[in-house]
């Protein structure tokens, strides 16, 4: 498997923490979300992050976020996926 980047990983759990409240308000499970954001973050923490597991993690991530697409395409979060999993959307603007 490649390399995941890990750098636009962290920015996207950056980014998803930011906008936590926002997607939980649009139907995304809060508990579900904190608990794919901290099982990232751990794995982040590592020397040496097993780049199988994180995308593993990431999908995971998608596929809950994906109840508030609508949102998640008004926050960027999807945008942060695409990229990070090299779909060939462009990467979404440095806040």
């Amino acid at each position: 498997m490649a390399k995941m980047p890990v750098d636009k990983i962290k920015d996207l759990v950056g980014h998803v923490k930011a906008n936590s409240s926002k997607l939980a308000s649009e139907g995304v499970d809060a508990k579900v979300l904190n608990k794919h954001v901290a099982d990232i973050e751990e794995e982040l923490k590592k020397p040496e992050p097993d780049h199988g597991v994180l995308h593993t993690l990431l999908a995971s991530l998608e596929t809950t976020v994906e109840e508030a697409e609508e949102t998640l395409a008004m926050t960027g979060v999807l945008r942060f996926l695409n990229t990070i999993f090299g779909t060939g959307v462009p990467e979404p603007p440095k806040r």
